[in-house]
């Protein structure tokens, strides 16, 4: 059996309508192929039929649109039409028309013109309709009209119905249950009953139908899926069939295509699906009604290569059949894979149908009906159940199920029309009785939502009914969402799935846009809600709008109830009275005024405590903000917004009205603030405070409207940091009486510090808990701040004197009450004043007053007085410092009475300084005593170089200076570790350097110059480098071996840039070492390249016994330009220590001694010491000196 060939025409199917039998070729199509087969070049076939075909069809549309082409048309002469005839030239496409127009005549080409023009679409319905104009089919004799049926004329369908049921999963048994199931539910009495069931009998049977759709087919050969249809039809009539497109992947076929067939036998007939494979790809015929001429002529052109392929019998092949029994399709759709047979050969592949029975009943009138259907049904399973409210889980019986799934079949509606219907039924019932919200968000998605997982796209009549469904659904979300707040206290599991499954049905809705002639927020179903953005506003706003009614009305309400003691009662009648109206009247009726409240002071204290249960309420009410995030609104935000605006509402007018009656500040004033009003403002403000900065987590600096509530304290909080100064002095006087300046445990001050610092501490953290956020503004606080403390502590002071004087007057020895009066000032300074300084960062903000000083002139003021705190506190220090001098003072008079400064004196345990060390040890503080000994060490070496200033030019023997550098070092070691910074490091040290010179031996100055030389050689950088020399140095059986190596990077004096480098060495001091007076050197390396030279020379010098030991020796290697005609120019020297030559390679062998690079330096000056002594003392290294003093200035060694 050969399937229709894919270049006819297809046939859709509309409205599920039966399809009529593909008409059969035209005689203009038989007259087409003659004028083609006639016209054909003798050396072609099949190609040049089919060029003359496309040839002939393009001439029929230029001869539809006007005849010959613009580019074909006579050219007119100069641009005007003439008036003479022009001969007629014909073109190729001339012949072939005129060859079309003789050949088909203007009959056949009013057909053609027909065809071109007309929709290559059937309408299956349409074609019914007028062959059965005469009379109405007995499916459509009882069909309801769209637009009027009563839920009477509904019952009576269902029970037609249920006489006529479709599938094989139905019996005749429960057609009594079905019966009465059916009037149970649309509450009909039996009487009416018994008339609809018979009319319902004499109905005559639905006309049935197969509706169907061929959607893939799978497991074919690869040979097989390129060039694929399906061609499928009943069994008994095998004349009326429908074919697919052809479909050209080479891997799986896909469809997608529906139709329906017309049922004449139920029981024995079945649907034949058959996969055909072409072995020529063919083009598909698109039919459509917006197609231009130009598409059109190819959809004819598709059609008349079809009709060649069927002339020429085209090469194709069945590859397989697959059958369905009609009677095994159930009620509902029938989505399976058949598998695919083939005659004579193994079954392979599948093809995949979903297949439903139904009948020939309009289906906008079968949705209407469905929805109506699914309302009762749910209406009834309601009423039996008797749920509670958001509790249903949305499941009807198997009976209402079984009504439901007949009628879909009888309907002929797909899986869409009954996701609609049903979301339209439920959402109906759902606001009378409100049913658990997952049924509805599983619907929701599943209707809304292609299988790709795109959002679906409604049809305008399907959008009218969604959207009416939604706004029936809508007030039920809402009024949820308003009465959320108050059911927080019972809220359970049950409560949160619901809320998280309604805010999920939300979120889908607001992604889909409603049509603008629909109303979706009537104000008749929202007269509670308040809104400024109009009853057609997004639905997103109306979610807002809800949640910030809940807040509001539970805020208001909870204002409404404040409640003051029984005190107050008495005390305030008429505010005791005004809160009653509010109790017992309710909020809505009337709201209260500041003004009206005759005791602020209450006030205060109510709302002291019921601002932070507003922080709790919305700590609370975050459980909901994942739940409410799938629609972008943080729930606990929009709930603190609220209360944001309510508490400036009512608390911003009372506390300026009370800031504007506070009485102005008088020092000498003792109760300056009798009511406490100021101190209840303060604690006003830190709860507004803790709740700003609360508000801050969730606005994180966004602007609210109790963002400034800090400009509402500013006169109270100024008037209460002046009413706590004037506390904090009473304070202090009261703990300096109460101290007996007796150092308390395992701390050299007593009580009084301790309790000082305390107040430091209160004072400064009562100005940071302010934490005013403008620096402008929080300048005068911070003034007020420093100029309290330093206030605090110059009285600190003045009471610890007058408390000293009161313990002098009294016979006995007062020394531990002295050293403890000065440990508390220093206590307060050092570990008070300063660090509460850094603290409030006090250098910070001056230097921001000084950027800006010029821009706010106001700072000028708060400038200066800031400077005068910073000086008074210096002031201070310096007091306490003098303190400290005098206490020293006892010291260092001992020390000038013994000129000699013997150490014996000193050292002994019973002298007079240690006796005063040990009193200020014990007694004072260990940063007071630190700071003494500080002071004391500096005034020792001050008087020690002052008296070897005084003296060197006087001859004194070296004991005298040996005896001074002994009591040097030990005042040395007792003060320098306990000493704080230590200002005359320099001093001290260019005394012991003097001191270690006038205490040796005469020739010692020689060695000291050059341990100095030693100490420049570290210190010189890669910049002040002569050069480089390498040597191998090890000790070795009483004598020291020196090999030098090379010398490298030589910086040389001469103009031309080369030199003839040599190296001298010796050993300082020379008088230890005899053997190094001879003249040791290298060969001359003359004329050496890149300033390098290599000599390899060894030298060993002998050594007497403990030499190599001697502290201080050192090898001393200088590297000189030998010039034959002048003098010998240094280039550089080096010094090595005794100690950094390695120990641990004296045994070992020269050759394995590790290289030494040492750099090699620049002369310096001879210090003016070793100049001064050499003027004044006589010793027979003078002419050394000489020497020394003259190659320094000419810049040679021997």
């Amino acid at each position: 059996m050969n399937p229709p060939l894919p270049g006819s025409i297809d046939f859709v199917l509309e409205d599920g309508a039966a399809p009529a039998l593909p008409p059969p070729p035209s005689p203009l199509h038989a007259r087409l192929l003659g004028v083609a087969a006639q016209h054909q070049p003798d050396d072609r076939k099949l190609s040049a039929m089919e060029l003359n075909m496309d040839e002939m069809l393009s001439a029929g549309e230029r001869v539809l649109n006007g005849g010959l082409e613009d580019e074909e048309q006579p050219a007119a002469v100069n641009g005007t039409d003439s008036e003479l005839p022009l001969p007629p030239v014909e073109t190729p496409h001339q012949g072939r028309e005129s060859i079309l127009m003789s050949e088909l005549g203007k009959e056949g080409m009013d057909v053609l013109a027909g065809l071109i023009r007309s929709e290559p679409v059937v309408n299956c319905d349409k074609a019914a309709a007028e062959d059965g104009a005469d009379g109405k089919s007995n499916a459509e004799s009882h069909s309801l009209t769209i637009n009027e049926f009563t839920e009477e004329q509904l019952y009576c369908e269902l029970l037609y119905q249920t006489h006529h049921p479709l599938g094989n999963d139905v019996s005749d048994a429960n057609q009594g249950q079905i019966f009465d199931f059916l009037k149970t539910a649309f509450r009909i009495d039996d009487k009416k009953h018994e008339e609809k069931k018979n009319e319902a009998k004499i109905k005559d049977k639905p006309d049935v139908k197969l509706n169907l759709e061929i959607i893939e087919v799978r497991d074919l050969k690869s040979s097989e899926t390129s060039g694929t249809s399906a061609v499928y039809y009943l069994k008994n009539q095998p004349d009326n069939k429908a074919e697919s497109d052809v479909q050209h992947d080479k891997k799986i076929p896909v469809w997608n295509e529906k139709g329906s067939l017309p049922i004449s036998d139920k029981e024995n007939d079945a649907l034949i699906v058959e996969i055909w494979k072409y072995a020529e790809e063919v083009p598909n015929a698109s039919p459509s009604s917006n197609k231009t001429v130009k598409d059109k002529i190819g959809t004819l052109k598709n059609m008349a290569k079809g009709l060649v392929l069927n002339s020429k019998n085209a090469d194709r092949k069945c590859s397989g059949i697959a059958e369905i029994l009609i009677k095994d399709i159930p009620s509902g759709a029938m989505d399976e894979w058949i598998p695919l047979k083939k005659e004579q050969k193994k079954a392979r592949g599948e093809v995949h149908v979903l297949l439903s029975l139904g009948t020939s009943r309009d289906v906008q009138v079968g949705c209407k009906e469905h929805r109506r259907l699914v309302r009762v049904l749910v209406r009834s399973e309601l009423e039996n159940r008797a749920k509670a409210p958001f509790t249903w889980d949305g499941r009807l019986s198997d009976t209402a199920e079984q009504v439901l799934t007949q009628h879909r079949a009888h309907a002929s509606l797909d899986e869409s029309h009954v996701q609609l219907a049903r979301w339209a039924g439920f959402c109906d019932q759902h606001e009378e009785t409100p049913f658990n919200f997952h049924v509805l968000e599983a619907m929701l998605k599943k209707l809304t939502t292609t299988q790709d997982g795109a959002h679906r796209t409604f049809a305008n009549h399907e959008a009218k009914v969604f959207w009416d469904a939604n706004r029936n659904l809508l007030p039920t979300c809402l009024k949820f969402i308003r009465f959320l707040f108050k059911m927080s206290n019972s809220y359970g599991n049950a409560m949160e799935a619901q809320l998280s499954s309604m805010l999920r049905i939300l979120a889908i809705l607001i992604e889909i846009k409603p049509p603008e002639d629909i109303d979706m927020f009537p104000s008749y179903k929202y007269t509670w809600l308040k809104t400024d953005h109009g009853h057609n506003s997004k639905l997103k706003r109306k979610v807002l709008d809800a949640i910030k009614h809940s807040a509001r009305e539970w805020i208001e309400e909870r204002f409404a109830k404040i409640e003051f003691g029984e005190e107050e009662k008495e005390d305030n009648p008429q505010c005791w009275a005004i809160l009653s109206k509010y109790k017992d009247g309710g909020v809505a009726k009337r709201k209260i005024k500041v003004q009206e409240i005759a005791n602020p002071k209450a006030l205060l204290s109510c709302y002291n405590n019921e601002i932070p249960g507003l922080k709790e309420c919305v700590l609370s009410s975050s459980f909901h903000d994942e739940q409410f995030k799938c629609l972008d609104i943080q729930y606990s935000k929009v709930v603190l917004q609220v209360f944001d605006n309510k508490v400036n509402q009512v608390v911003r007018p009372l506390v300026l009205s009370i800031c504007n009656s506070l009485k102005k500040y008088d020092p000498k004033d003792k109760e300056p603030d009798p009511q406490n009003k100021s101190t209840d403002l303060v604690c006003l403000y830190f709860t507004l405070k803790n709740f700003n900065e609360f508000e801050d987590t969730y606005f994180h600096g966004e602007k609210v409207k109790c963002s400034d509530f800090h400009n509402w304290f500013a006169r109270g909080v100024s008037q209460w940091l002046d009413i706590t100064l004037l506390k904090a002095m009473n304070m202090i006087k009261a703990a300096v009486e109460l101290d007996q300046l007796e150092p308390l445990d395992d701390v050299k001050f007593s009580s009084s510090a301790v309790d000082v610092l305390g107040i430091f501490d209160m004072l400064e953290k009562d100005l940071r808990a302010l934490k005013w956020p403008d620096e402008k503004d929080e300048f005068p606080l911070m003034a007020k701040l420093v100029k309290s403390i330093t206030a605090c502590t110059k009285h600190y002071a003045d009471q610890i004197r007058q408390k000293v004087v009161k313990v002098t007057d009294l016979p006995g020895d007062y020394e531990i009450q002295l050293c403890t009066a000065i440990n508390n000032i220093e206590h307060i300074l050092v570990e008070g004043l300063e660090p509460l300084m850094k603290k409030l960062n006090v250098e910070a903000l001056f230097m921001t007053l000084t950027k800006i000083r010029s821009h706010i002139p106001e700072c000028h003021k708060g400038l200066k007085v800031l400077s005068r705190v910073v000086d008074a506190a210096e002031n201070a220090d310096q007091k306490m410092m003098e303190i400290v001098q005098e206490v020293s003072e006892k010291i260092l008079k001992v020390v000038r009475e013994n000129q000699s400064l013997s150490p014996t004196r000193f050292m002994s345990p019973i002298s007079p300084i240690n006796i005063h060390l040990g009193v200020l040890k014990r007694q004072l503080s260990k940063h007071n005593y630190h700071r003494a000994i500080t002071f004391i060490w500096e005034s020792i070496v001050e008087l020690i170089k002052q008296i070897v200033d005084t003296t060197h030019m006087e001859d004194k023997p070296p004991g005298f200076y040996k005896n001074l550098k002994k009591s040097l070092e030990f005042f040395e070691s007792a003060f320098s570790r306990e000493s704080l910074a230590f200002k005359n490091g320099e001093l001290l040290e260019a005394t012991k350097t003097i001191l270690e010179t006038l205490s040796k031996n005469s020739i010692d100055p020689v060695h000291k110059f050059y341990l100095e030389r030693l100490v420049v050689q570290g210190k010189v950088d890669d910049y002040d480098k002569r050069g480089q020399i390498n040597v191998l140095l090890q000790f070795q059986e009483k004598s020291l071996k020196i090999e030098i190596l090379n010398v490298r990077n030589l910086r040389t004096r001469s103009k031309e840039g080369d030199c003839s480098p040599y190296v001298r060495i010796d050993l300082i001091p020379k008088q230890n070492f005899p053997d190094s007076n001879k003249k040791l050197k290298t060969k001359i390396q003359k004329r050496s390249l890149k300033n390098c030279a290599t000599f390899e020379e060894y030298f060993e010098i002998a050594m007497a016994d403990g030499s190599e030991n001697m502290e201080n020796a050192l090898v001393h290697l200088v590297v000189k330009d030998y010039n034959r005609f002048g003098h010998n120019m240094v280039i550089g020297e080096t010094l090595v220590r005794f100690d950094k030559i390695n120990r641990d390679y004296a045994n070992k062998a020269f050759a394995d001694v590790p290289q030494m690079e040492l750099p090699l330096i620049d002369l310096v000056d001879v210090p003016q010491d070793l100049v001064r002594i050499k003027k004044s003392k006589t010793c027979d290294t003078v002419t050394d000196l000489d020497t020394i003093a003259t190659n320094e200035s000419t810049g040679t060694l021997n």
